[in-house]
């Protein structure tokens, strides 16, 4: 069985756990046979460093990452509003992190991965960390959904097909009018 424990690498608070803590904490799960490390931070009082928003400048976290990595050998998985398909490559190239991990763009783009496998990193849809209708919508007891991508949580009503040739014109170029479009002229063209 693989064993992976996901850590803090900082709390962000005074007298909270720090780096130089999480370091001994991860060479002594190391020691008693953890296989992998999933790095993140922050707690509630300081969410913005585990489940980063707009405002946080991406890779917020990553310094803290490397710090770890370069004092254990099991292999390290990185997290958190980590930028774009370049930005994961470089992590893993510069030995910062073995692994990305992506949950929020996921939700964005289910396909992201196999579209920078397939070297179509341009098509792929970035989540834009507004934590409305994941995060946002899990606090509130609702089922998750995405900003950017407007089929999560309602895959079923995207499934309606029509027989007939549709003329239809996309009104707006924000959010909703390009998924729109993207759904229309690009997911639903035969």
């Amino acid at each position: 069985m693989t064993v992976i424990c996901r850590i803090n690498a900082s709390d962000f608070t005074d007298g909270g756990f720090d780096i130089e803590e999480s370091i001994k904490f991860a060479r002594l799960l190391e020691a008693n046979g953890a296989d992998g490390l999933d790095v993140s931070a922050g707690v509630g009082s300081t969410s913005e460093y585990h489940i980063s928003p707009m405002s946080i400048d991406d890779r917020p976290i990553l310094s803290l990452v490397k710090r770890i990595k370069e004092n254990v050998s099991i292999p390290i998985i990185a997290a958190n509003k980590l930028g774009f398909a370049k930005d994961w490559e470089e992590i893993i190239n510069n030995n910062i992190a073995d692994f990305i991990g992506i949950a929020r763009g996921l939700i964005g783009d289910p396909e992201c991965v196999a579209k920078l496998k397939n070297g179509n990193i341009e098509d792929i849809r970035y989540c834009i960390h507004c934590n409305q209708a994941c995060i946002g919508y899990i606090l509130n007891g609702l089922p998750v959904s995405c900003m950017i991508n407007p089929e999560v949580g309602r895959e079923k009503e995207f499934e309606v097909k029509t027989d007939r040739v549709l003329n239809i014109a996309v009104i707006g170029g924000g959010p909703a009018g390009m998924s729109s479009a993207i759904y229309i002229f690009v997911k639903k063209r035969p």
